[in-house]
């Protein structure tokens, strides 16, 4: 079999039957792969300390079609290691890695995507806003589930310049002189889709500092919710956690 040489991140890993394991990659030239490891479980063995969640390496393996491919050995590897030590980061980074999940199937490219998660992934080792990295990398992830909010303008009236609100009904911003014709429009904060707007411009790679207030925060996420919600409408394991987890710390 021809053994290739490619980049992909770890999404997920699970045990299989005594001593090997299956585990989920999403690889930048292959899409999601489903990776056989034997014998992972032995101390020794050579993948042992890279098929880590969220662990980013170039990898050698085989790649088939169909069934389950296999991984050889690995080198350039970048861990992540906020994510994996932190409980807290944990559980966001463990989120996204399932949305990232969610939205493509097994085997299909998507090189955009990927350089997405690892991005989101990179800005939270950083040691940016876990929170706020998480609604920016949502955001953007929408357009692959083939949502396309307009952040723009006036879905009415094209006006460019707030204050703005959101609308479920109309699929976009509501200018305030419009606000009238949805009742069940978000009530959002102007100021949270002033962010909202600049969060969709800006690139996960150019982020260099965070400073929004809980309240804020809260906001976003509120909105962020809704449009999940009303679009998408999926319900991850991971996201419940994070809701229970922040119970805590009220």
């Amino acid at each position: 079999m021809q053994v290739h040489t490619f980049d992909g991140i770890v999404l997920s890993i699970r045990d299989y039957k005594e001593s090997d394991a299956m585990v989920k990659i999403f690889t930048k030239e292959y899409g999601k792969q489903m990776f056989f490891v034997r014998h992972f479980k032995s101390g020794n063995h050579v993948l042992r300390g890279v098929l880590l969640p969220f662990t980013q390496a170039t990898f050698l393996g085989t790649i088939n079609r169909n069934g389950l491919s296999f991984l050889r050995e690995y080198k350039d590897i970048g861990l992540f290691k906020r994510a994996q030590e932190d409980l807290y980061v944990h559980a966001y980074a463990t989120y996204i890695v399932n949305l990232c999940d969610a939205v493509i199937d097994d085997r299909i490219v998507n090189e955009d995507l990927y350089d997405l998660l690892k991005q989101t992934l990179s800005a939270i080792e950083k040691g940016l806003d876990v929170e706020v990295v998480t609604l920016i990398f949502e955001l953007k992830l929408l357009r692959y589930f083939g949502i396309n909010p307009n952040l723009n303008r006036c879905m009415v009236s094209d006006e460019e310049q707030g204050p703005f609100d959101y609308s479920l009904k109309y699929g976009g911003l509501l200018a305030k002189n419009q606000w009238h014709l949805d009742t069940y429009r978000l009530q959002a904060n102007p100021n949270a889709i002033y962010l909202l707007q600049k969060c969709q411009r800006i690139s996960m790679d150019k982020l260099t500092s965070i400073d929004i207030s809980d309240a804020m925060k809260k906001e976003l996420r509120r909105i962020m919710d809704a449009l999940y919600e009303e679009y998408v409408d999926i319900h991850l394991k991971s996201k419940t956690f994070i809701e229970q987890m922040n119970q805590w710390y009220i």
